[in-house]
């Protein structure tokens, strides 16, 4: 595990995954982020995509059950960056997870998000440990044939 950034209330770090392109960016947030934190936080991350050849799936766990939802500038702020970052997020990143308590502030919370940005690549609101690695297998699955194929050759044969 490789500590990328550690504030009051987060920490994220680098999890390896089973398929050697794909690491997760976890975020384990222990309490309510504000917009300047989030702020600091994807800049960190962005900045760590960027200068990696790697591709990504961002896991942010609610490790506190004390968490409020994220409130409309945190939205806002989450919007601006993923606009700002659009080429790292279409080259980088392959999907995105938040886990944690799913109640109806959590569910307004995602459904005022994607009225503002529409995701081009997997995004999910899971309770579980089971739920994530069920996100997560479609996405390793089709790297890794992604890969194998590359290393076959095959990786844009046209077949007759």
């Amino acid at each position: 595990m490789d500590i990328l950034c550690q504030r009051d209330g987060c920490m994220v770090f680098l999890k390896h995954t089973s398929e050697p392109r794909i690491d997760i960016l976890q975020m384990d947030i222990s309490q309510t982020l504000t917009s300047d934190d989030l702020e600091t936080i994807i800049t960190i991350m962005v900045t760590y995509m960027k200068h990696s050849e790697q591709r990504f799936v961002v896991h942010a766990c609610h490790i506190s059950s004390h968490i409020s939802a994220l409130d409309f500038p945190a939205i806002l702020t989450i919007v601006g960056k993923l606009v700002e970052c659009k080429e790292i997020v279409d080259t980088r990143l392959k999907g995105t997870i938040v886990q944690g308590d799913i109640d109806e502030f959590a569910i307004a919370a995602k459904d005022v998000f994607l009225t503002m940005y529409k995701p081009a690549k997997p995004f999910n609101i899971v309770q579980t440990d089971e739920q994530v690695q069920t996100f997560l297998a479609p996405l390793l699955k089709h790297e890794h044939m992604k890969r194998t194929r590359k290393n076959n050759g095959t990786e844009n044969t046209t077949f007759l």
